[in-house]
């Protein structure tokens, strides 16, 4: 964006919110004030609140920090890094609100993405990703292969879109316990990318707004099922992460796009979701997860247990329950001692 244009748009914008007050002010001194606020405003005097989130994992590279402004990408990486051998830290977020100048944001961010990063690492240390090293390496089984076989078998012909997005979610959460390897992810992936192609030219009826809901089932320590569902995909993923951190069983995020004619139509749209929800994460499908979670850990408990000491004694809580998360996920018999 040239300058013209960057200038042209600034004056847009203060026109706008010229307007937007105007009707707040009676005479001509209230409007000359309003003209300073607008001002104050665009030179950054009230401040602006910042929002950074962050991971880390270690790569062939060694320990990487990835920070960004928008979460759902961290939770997207985050959620097929298993597939590539890397199993990344709880999504953190930074949130702060600083005073900033006109111009100065992109500074402003590059600062708190840096001391983001430093944070996480005073979280995570190099016991910490020594430990995860150890237990990540272990080679996957395929045990989930005679499973997800005898599904895809079942899902030919039916092109039922629901159905291929809970499969597809299936097969990367065999991938995340270590009981299917990234060769057949790869083989299943390209089979789902080939039936998407194929659902495509399928009549969609579309309307004015188009609206994403997303949601997903936990079981309670106690056995409880329960739904979760919300507007917000960030929302979803934050809320994702902090359920299995607590040591709740969650199934993969499901997603379903809607079109409304009319915003009013949001709410009986939102109550078709959880129905819709319910009907998907239903005996079948658990009986189906269980079965995947039932599968022999490859990780032995012994191995486990050795890290998991080291890493209670010499990192933070926060290390210490990352770490705990993906024994549960890993099928690994957490011992409380």
């Amino acid at each position: 964006m040239n300058n013209d244009m960057k200038q042209k748009r600034e004056e847009a914008y203060e026109e706008y919110l010229l307007k937007f007050m105007q009707g707040y002010f009676d005479n001509r001194r209230d409007e000359e004030g309003m003209k300073d606020w607008v001002k104050l405003m665009n030179l950054g005097c009230f401040g602006q609140e910042f929002h950074i989130y962050a991971l880390a994992y270690e790569d062939e590279q060694g320990i990487a920090y990835r920070c960004s402004a928008k979460a759902n990408k961290l939770f997207d990486f985050a959620k097929t890094c298993a597939v590539y051998g890397y199993y990344p830290t709880a999504v953190t977020a930074n949130i702060q609100r600083r005073t900033c100048p006109s111009g100065c944001e992109d500074t402003i961010k590059s600062w708190l993405k840096k001391e983001t990063a430093y944070l996480l690492r005073e979280n995570y240390n190099k016991t910490y990703f020594k430990g995860m090293k150890i237990l990540g390496k272990t080679a996957a089984s395929n045990a989930a292969l005679p499973i997800l076989k005898n599904i895809q078998e079942n899902m030919e012909g039916r092109y039922i879109l629901s159905e291929l997005n809970l499969f597809e979610g299936l097969v990367l959460e065999a991938v995340r316990q270590k009981k299917l390897t990234g060769e057949y992810y790869w083989q299943f992936n390209s089979w789902i990318r080939d039936m998407h192609k194929q659902m495509a030219d399928e009549m969609q009826i579309r309307g004015r707004y188009e609206k994403l809901l997303s949601g997903f089932a936990y079981v309670e320590q106690d056995g409880k099922t329960g739904y979760f569902t919300d507007a917000f995909l960030q929302t979803t993923y934050e809320s994702h992460q902090q359920y299995e951190l607590e040591g709740k069983i969650v199934t993969p995020i499901y997603e379903k796009k809607y079109w409304l004619q009319e915003i009013s139509q949001f709410r009986e749209i939102k109550m078709e979701f959880e129905k819709h929800l319910w009907q998907c994460f239903d005996e079948q499908y658990f009986a189906i997860f269980n079965a995947l979670r039932g599968l022999p850990s490859v990780i032995a408990q012994d191995s486990y247990q050795e890290v998991a000491q080291e890493i209670k004694e010499k990192c933070s809580p926060q290390a210490y329950q990352n770490l705990q998360r993906y024994a549960r996920r890993w099928g690994i018999e957490i011992s409380n001692r």
